[in-house]
């Protein structure tokens, strides 16, 4: 399901160990302060997607073709924190 709210739209479609257990310890980290199923799935996504090195490069690009700007922030680091409804 979409969000009506996106701008943009990334596809990450290697998906790798390292992923998963950044995805799994953000959703067990989540679930302990008793977040609700929709924001743990959402910070665990938010967490695993583009990980590690990967995310750097994809910031850096997207920053060098001048994304956001065009999205109105900072840096494209933001789509991956306070922007993420964009993403």
């Amino acid at each position: 399901m979409g969000k009506p709210s996106a701008k943009v739209v990334l596809v990450d479609i290697t998906s790798w160990k390292a992923q998963t257990d950044i995805a799994l310890t953000e959703a067990q980290q989540a679930l302990v302060v008793s977040l609700p199923v929709p924001e743990v799935l959402r910070r665990a996504k938010l967490a695993a997607a583009f990980a590690e090195t990967a995310r750097l490069r994809l910031i850096s690009l997207l920053d060098h073709i001048g994304l956001h700007q065009w999205l109105g922030l900072r840096s494209s680091e933001d789509l991956f924190g306070e922007a993420s409804d964009l993403l």
